[in-house]
């Protein structure tokens, strides 16, 4: 197989993780198919630049895509959450200690603590801030996680690569 570039999709802009069109020649059967590539190695040699293309399937493009949105997801979780005017960790130690807090929350009326902020300040709660930031704590991880499987849905349903491209446009 022959693998050539379509030369007017192709500028030196792009990233090396940029896939590319390329029309691959059989020289067997004389056909001609798209299929979609990243540059592997570049070598000049004598003023010529020669690239070696690595075709891609769609099942390893929607893999890396797969990949890219748990990296995505997993920093986004990293981030915390705002509210009460500080952002808190969001991380699973954080949800465990949230939800203790809270369970201690409702079994004590008058239970109040003071929580450190991804900042490093300290936020006095009340017994009724406590249970609002348990509350935007899980809110906040729902959202999280189901826009995050809604993203790998979306990449799961794609019969083609142009569908994934024009997901990650």
């Amino acid at each position: 197989m022959y693998y050539s570039p379509i030369l007017e999709l192709y500028s030196d802009t792009q990233e090396d993780s940029t896939y590319l069109p390329m029309i691959q020649v059989d020289p067997v059967d004389i056909t001609f198919h798209t299929i979609y590539a990243i540059p592997e190695l570049t070598i000049f040699s004598d003023h010529v630049e020669y690239t070696h293309f690595i075709p891609k399937n769609i099942e390893t493009i929607k893999f890396e895509m797969i990949e890219t949105i748990q990296t995505e997801h997993e920093i986004d979780i990293e981030n915390g959450f705002e509210i009460f005017g500080h952002i808190f960790d969001s991380n699973s130690i954080a949800l465990l200690r949230i939800t203790a807090v809270y369970t201690v929350a409702n079994a004590i009326p008058e239970f109040e603590v003071d929580w450190i902020a991804k900042d490093n300040s300290i936020v006095h709660m009340t017994n009724e801030m406590i249970k609002g930031f348990a509350l935007a704590a899980m809110q906040d991880q729902t959202i999280k996680i189901m826009t995050n499987r809604a993203k790998k849905d979306a990449v799961i349903a794609c019969n083609t690569i142009e569908e994934l491209l024009l997901l990650s446009a």
